[in-house]
């Protein structure tokens, strides 16, 4: 802790919130890893409920998604309960309970986008102060201030390792949750699929 204070105190105030972006980040991507698992989005026993399922099996199926709480289930339920009206209509309906429900899997990685292209900046803000302080000590000091000048470009090289110390690995974690988000997505739509098929004697393969 000593240390890291003494590099925030070494950077300046332009540290502050490039450390503030680095701790949102990582609570987004800690939290993120814990939502976009697949047994939480599309659990195995509804997958398998979904592949095994026969008209009989509607009350059991609805049972089933009013207790787990979960993207899939939701949509699910809608296919179920809406099973009485014409293929296109729960189309339709599945369409955009799929897409409010699949949304919610992008949720905080705007965060990290946006965090991951302010920090470069962040850190470029910095060294561009730090470099300003370099020429003021200069001017008022001459070039054989060396203590004062190399305080100057240690705060310039500071920041630029902390704006893309944070940038790289939250781009990094932008790029593989997004990836995993549409992975899920396009699991939920698969499933769906089916059991749309099957409820309406459609082949989907």
């Amino acid at each position: 802790m000593d240390a890291l204070h003494t590099l925030i105190q070494k950077g300046g105030y332009i540290m502050y919130p490039i450390l503030f972006c680095s701790l949102l980040s990582l609570t987004v991507i800690l939290e993120r890893l814990f939502s976009l698992t697949r047994f939480r989005v599309a659990p195995a026993k509804l997958r398998n409920m979904i592949q095994n399922y026969s008209s009989s099996d509607s009350d059991s199926l609805i049972a089933y998604c009013d207790k787990h709480k979960n993207p899939m289930a939701s949509v699910i339920r809608k296919l179920i309960n809406n099973a009485h009206l014409s293929s296109d209509q729960t189309a339709e309906l599945i369409k955009v309970t799929g897409r409010q429900e699949t949304s919610g899997l992008d949720r905080g990685l705007f965060l990290l986008e946006l965090i991951a292209s302010i920090t470069p900046l962040m850190g470029l803000l910095g060294t561009v102060l730090g470099m300003i302080e370099v020429f003021d000590t200069i001017a008022m000091q001459g070039v054989g201030q060396a203590g004062a000048l190399s305080a100057g470009i240690s705060k310039a090289l500071i920041t630029t390792v902390a704006g893309l110390s944070v940038a790289i690995p939250t781009l990094a974690a932008y790029t593989l949750l997004s990836r995993k988000a549409e992975r899920l997505t396009d699991e939920i739509d698969r499933h769906t699929t089916v059991l749309f098929g099957k409820i309406y004697g459609i082949q989907t393969d």
